[in-house]
């Protein structure tokens, strides 16, 4: 995020430019993904009285995901690369993470608001 990551937007020549560009896009998804998902923690650690149904189903997700990445075996860290093709699985992987909860989310709320009218019968 600070511009100093690898390049992912090659499509850029200047760059100074790519640079602000992938800083903006970085932030972007990492803000939409990361909010909600904090507001949950800190609902599971009980600093917030409400919980964040995003937050939760983010969490439901990311969880699996991470153990999987985690079960990959480790190169040392002065052979590691992040180079164009993992930028863009893990932007991939944040951005399925972001429109698969809204998803759950708007599934969810369709089948509560379901529920509810019947109840109103």
């Amino acid at each position: 995020m600070d511009g100093q990551g690898p390049d992912f937007m090659p499509w850029i020549a200047n760059k100074t430019e790519r640079q602000l560009k992938q800083k903006e896009f970085a932030t972007d998804i990492l803000y939409r993904v990361g909010q909600p998902w904090s507001e949950h923690m800190a609902y599971t650690m009980g600093a917030l009285n409400k919980d964040n149904d995003y937050g939760r189903i983010l969490m439901s997700i990311g969880r699996p995901l991470c153990k999987f990445f985690g079960a990959i075996p480790r190169m040392p860290r002065k052979y590691r690369k992040h180079g164009f093709f993992t930028s863009w699985t893990i932007l991939s992987l944040l951005y399925f993470s972001y429109y698969a909860g809204k998803g759950i989310l708007k599934l969810k709320n369709l089948s509560n608001n379901k529920e509810t009218s019947k109840c109103k019968i």
